[in-house]
């Protein structure tokens, strides 16, 4: 019963090790080694940290418990290919396709609105135009009075 205990001991520490040496590679022992922007010194890291490559991964991990002391990403940053710490926004394989900007939404509603307002300037249903105060309700009444026929 022994060897069957040190058999599966044994396996689990293989797998971890072989998870753990293909998922980060922690150098630094030195607080002041972690010199790259969003990374810094942890006393007590994860041995498998998010990466780009693995952050869309729902999947769940073995990984050791093991405390990890070195450079690792600060909290919401993850690690690219490249080695440097990015938001995951900015990995390539993010929906967003790497090119993350904050008023990205905006622009494209923006866009989406001026196609909009040119369709039904085609259509002739909208006239581009000031109208007189009274006028506008008249002209709303007389297209919906249009749209129900």
């Amino acid at each position: 019963m022994r060897a069957l205990s040190f058999s599966l001991i044994g396996c689990l520490v293989l797998v971890a090790f072989v998870v753990a040496d293909e998922e980060v590679d922690i150098v630094a022992t030195d607080p002041g080694a972690c010199t790259k922007e969003n990374e810094e010194f942890q006393a007590c890291g994860t041995r498998c940290p998010v990466t780009c490559a693995n952050h869309l991964d729902k999947t769940p991990r073995a990984c050791t418990m093991e405390c990890v002391v070195g450079c690792l990403c600060k909290t919401g940053f993850v690690k690219n290919d490249e080695g440097n710490c990015v938001k995951e926004e900015d990995c390539p394989n993010h929906p967003t396709g790497g090119e993350h900007h904050e008023d990205n939404e905006h622009h494209e509603k923006h866009e989406h609105h001026e196609e909009h307002e040119h369709h039904e300037g085609k259509e002739g249903e909208h006239e581009h135009h000031e109208e007189k105060e009274g006028e506008h309700e008249h002209h709303e009444e007389k297209e919906e009075h249009e749209h129900h026929d």
